[in-house]
């Protein structure tokens, strides 16, 4: 069938992606999301990625976020 729907084509594009990461050795990281909508989805793909560092983190305390914080 020649025609394709929309939801054919992104899964057409995300399998040829996925081929072209595999053939140059390069894969995403399982944290990072396809889309952020929110403040705290960063936050969290943050977090994760830290957690795996066990000698220099990213952030000095592993703690960078893009939520507001509250000096207390």
């Amino acid at each position: 069938e020649w025609i394709m729907g929309k939801a054919s084509y992104k899964k057409a594009l995300q399998e040829l992606l996925e081929a072209i990461n595999k053939a140059l050795g390069v894969s995403i990281h399982p944290a990072m999301k396809t889309s952020y909508t929110k403040d705290t989805d960063v936050d969290e793909t943050l977090k994760q990625i830290n957690a795996e560092f066990k000698t220099e983190k990213w952030f000095e305390h592993g703690d960078c976020v893009l939520t507001p914080t509250k000096k207390k």
